[in-house]
């Protein structure tokens, strides 16, 4: 079962003369943080790295999958990366919640 949490961003962005607004975003995975490294490079800033993670685990609605990347997220303005970290945030609580009985 895939643990999601999808947010509307306040501001969005223009991706290919669409206007973007909803993200959904999944729990990380260490092929994430592996990939990011082997992206960035070993001598990136942590900042820039978890950046680079966050970008993985997020989707667009109206983005093709192939298209992602990481300046995706350095552009966002900050109100919509704080919405982005808490869908993030959101969908690993979904992942770590107890299973109803």
């Amino acid at each position: 079962m895939e643990f999601s949490s999808t947010k509307i961003l306040p501001i969005g962005f223009t991706h290919n003369g669409q206007k973007i607004t909803q993200v959904t975003a999944r729990p990380v995975k260490v092929r994430h943080s592996i990939e990011a490294v082997e992206e960035l490079g070993a001598n990136v800033s942590q900042a820039r790295l978890q950046i680079g993670i966050e970008a993985r685990q997020v989707r667009f609605e109206g983005v093709p999958e192939e298209e992602y990347k990481i300046d995706m997220l350095l552009n966002l303005a900050d109100a919509d990366y704080a919405v982005v970290v808490a869908a993030i945030d959101e969908a690993e609580k979904k992942q770590k919640a107890p299973k109803p009985a």
